[in-house]
């Protein structure tokens, strides 16, 4: 029988690493999630990586939530507190400009027009979790603006 072991003269450091503060810890880059139904990309930020599930709707059962819809595809915050439920963040909804005529929108705003589609975006207009939870402070934290919706959407 064999054994082989190793020794290591050096005194061990009793010297810890400094504590890292939870918002500097670093966050998943972001990422684009490309609907092939919808021909759109969207550039997801780091922070849904860990948080937020992709439902891709098609305009069948979309269009019963919103007349002459395409396509929708909805970006949903996955809490973690025992029993809380699921909540979209965003939908993003696609519907055809020339079906669209001069009719408004019917949901969301108008976020691009590109290519004879219309898309439009619906965010959370409230936060359903309860204050002071992590829930609620998670799915505030993710809740992005208009703005940052139309940059990160890309038609294709």
């Amino acid at each position: 029988m064999l054994a082989l072991t190793a020794c290591d003269a050096r005194k061990p450091s009793t010297e810890q690493a400094p504590a890292v503060p939870a918002e500097a810890k670093v966050q998943a880059p972001p990422s684009t999630y490309t609907s092939l139904a919808g021909k759109f990309a969207y550039q997801l930020p780091g922070a849904w990586s860990a948080s937020v599930r992709i439902i891709e709707e098609p305009g069948v059962s979309a269009e019963g939530t919103w007349p002459g819809v395409q396509h929708a595809v909805h970006f949903v915050y996955q809490p973690t507190g025992a029993g809380a439920k699921a909540q979209t963040v965003l939908s993003v909804l696609v519907f055809d400009e020339t079906r669209l005529g001069k009719t408004p929108l019917p949901a969301g705003e108008e976020i691009v027009r590109a290519n004879g589609r219309v898309y439009a975006a619906i965010i959370a207009a409230k936060n359903v979790y309860a204050s002071g939870t992590p829930d609620h402070d998670r799915f505030q934290s993710l809740l992005p603006t208009l703005d940052a919706v139309k940059g990160a959407t890309q038609p294709k």
